[in-house]
């Protein structure tokens, strides 16, 4: 298997969703908003975007990270 890690474009922020909202759909412990968290965190301050990585398999977001300042 060959992942490969790259820094988020604004053209994956639909899959980043779906790939957000796929995650935690089942938690127990969640309010289910998460992908809406994500999506203010780019329009903020402290949003990093050589920080914003996404991982892939064969052309696929399987994965995804975002660092932002506190």
């Amino acid at each position: 298997m060959n992942i490969h890690i790259r820094q988020e474009s604004t053209v994956d922020h639909q899959s980043v969703f779906e790939l957000i909202r796929k995650a935690f759909e089942h938690e127990k412990y969640s309010d289910h908003q998460e992908q809406f968290l994500v999506e203010k965190l780019r329009l903020s301050s402290g949003f990093i975007p050589e920080l914003a990585l996404v991982a892939e398999i064969g052309g696929e977001i399987v994965g995804y990270i975002l660092l932002t300042k506190i």
